[in-house]
């Protein structure tokens, strides 16, 4: 996908705003609320990536999440392309439209969409992908942590990296995986029940 959109008319932009929307979480609502000075200080790329409260779904509270070494690379060259289109005060948008204005949900939906298509991907796919994938992968290495018996509450854990106020609205984002669940009840029978002899066992059931 992250391919896909850096070969359209606006690749770079397109591609950087989807590599951070998967690596950060942010809804397409914040994302396209970003200025520079949200991700440019003293020079360079942030580390840590702060959406103000004014900008957050319900305007709740802010939220911080930091950047990985490869979204910060990515940024760099991009937000370099930005100074050389003219773009260098820290109010500017970060993801620019052609007339200066930032890019709107509806305009990045269709991109996204377009790619998706492109790519022969079918499914309900949307701007909103981009925050269930960042939901999906940290549910799945906070339930790697909890494997290696390191004491975490997955669900609630990734409650907390997705800015969520409840985990019934975390809940909402991971689809159970059938075969992860017939197997997670399968260990808890061989840790709970005694074992059946097997003279025991019908020969329909053995």
């Amino acid at each position: 996908m992250y391919g896909e959109l850096s070969r359209g008319m606006h690749g770079a932009r397109d591609a950087a705003l989807y590599l951070l929307g998967i690596g950060t979480g942010y809804r397409v609502s914040e994302l396209c609320s970003m200025r520079l000075g949200h991700v440019v200080d003293a020079g360079e790329i942030v580390e840590e990536l702060t959406v103000w409260r004014r900008n957050m779904k319900g305007k709740r509270s802010s939220r911080s999440v930091p950047l990985a070494p490869e979204v910060r690379a990515v940024l760099t060259a991009y937000v370099a392309k930005l100074n050389r289109q003219g773009y260098v005060h820290r109010t500017d948008p970060l993801f620019p439209t052609d007339t200066g204005e930032p890019v709107g949900p509806r305009r990045v939906y269709d991109v996204q969409k377009a790619a998706a298509r492109r790519l022969g991907l079918k499914g309900r796919l949307g701007t909103h992908s981009m925050r269930k994938t960042y939901g999906v992968f940290s549910h799945e290495h906070f339930m790697e942590l909890a494997a290696q018996g390191i004491r975490v509450d997955p669900l609630l854990e990734t409650a907390r990296a997705m800015g969520h106020v409840s985990v019934n609205s975390t809940q909402r984002y991971l689809e159970p995986d059938q075969a992860l669940v017939d197997e997670a009840i399968r260990a808890v029978s061989r840790q709970l029940l005694p074992p059946v002899p097997t003279g025991m066992l019908s020969e329909e059931e053995s």
